[in-house]
This record gives structure tokens, C-alpha cells and sequence, in this order.
């Protein structure tokens, strides 16, 4: 059957009579409870190349720097760069994740998850529920 996304108010009738003639034991849902978006600035910096700060080789002194053929002085050379300041941008997703029984319609299961900047919440949706099937699977095995 796979995943739908039903929203709020759906009538639940419908669903229950297709889980029940799929043979399905539970009913997995997660909710998207909340998204929390955090933005902040990184300054602009300046990175500039001094071959005078090291010491060594040619580098040691101006003078033996200067005296080393293929080196050209003059400001401005291009050594530098400049790195604009931007905003970062960091968004949460808040999640509920419920496990029902079917027959019963009893809660077996609930989990509140966050995905931190996924990058796709399909593919992370679609980890987050198989690392939970194996979690539930390894928990039957501890219980026989």
C-alpha cells in the first residue's frame, strides 16, 4: 500500500478497512509537528598570503625574499582575498511518529524525532523508517 499523506480530518473508516483486507498487524504515521528555522551571519574575513612570516627558505627576510629571482613586489599582487559576509540558514523538523495495532488500534509506539537539515526529507524519511523497522524487528527477536 506505501505511504499517504492523508492530513488532518481525514475519516479513519477508509483506512482501517483497507489495513484490515491488506492483512497489515500495525499502522505506522508520522506527523510533522513543527519546522524551526535558525539563521546567522558569518562576517566577511580577509585572507591575505605573507611571505614574510615564515621563516624559512627564501621567505625568512625581505631581503632574501626580494633578492630571489621571479619575484615580483608591488601592492595589490593579488595574494589576498575577501570573503563576504552571508547567512546560514539552519532548519529543524520536528517529528511524531506513532505504531499502532491493527486489531486493537492500541498505541504500541510513539517516537518524537527531529531531522536536522536533511538534505531531502524524502531520503531522510525514508532512512528514518528503516532503521526504525529494523529497531522493531530486533526488539520481536529479544522477546521470543
Amino acid at each position: 500500500m506505501g505511504a499517504m499523506n492523508v492530513g488532518m480530518n481525514f475519516p479513519v473508516h477508509p483506512i482501517l478497512k483497507k489495513v484490515k483486507e491488506l492483512n497489515f498487524d500495525a499502522i505506522f504515521t508520522v506527523a510533522l509537528k513543527d519546522v524551526n528555522t535558525q539563521s546567522h551571519y558569518v562576517s566577511a574575513s580577509d585572507n591575505y598570503y605573507n611571505p614574510m612570516s615564515s621563516a624559512y627558505g627564501y621567505y625568512g627576510n625581505f631581503g632574501s625574499y626580494y633578492g630571489t629571482p621571479g619575484v615580483v613586489i608591488g601592492l595589490g599582487s593579488g595574494y589576498g582575498t575577501s570573503n563576504p559576509g552571508y547567512t546560514v540558514e539552519k532548519k529543524t523538523f520536528y517529528l511524531e511518529n506513532n505504531l499502532y495495532e491493527t486489531s486493537t488500534q492500541y498505541l504500541l509506539l510513539s517516537i518524537q524525532t527531529k531531522a536536522v537539515d536533511p538534505e531531502s526529507i524524502y531520503k531522510a524519511s525514508q532512512e528514518f523508517t528503516a532503521k526504525l523497522i529494523e529497531l522493531i524487528e530486533d526488539e520481536r527477536k529479544i522477546k521470543k
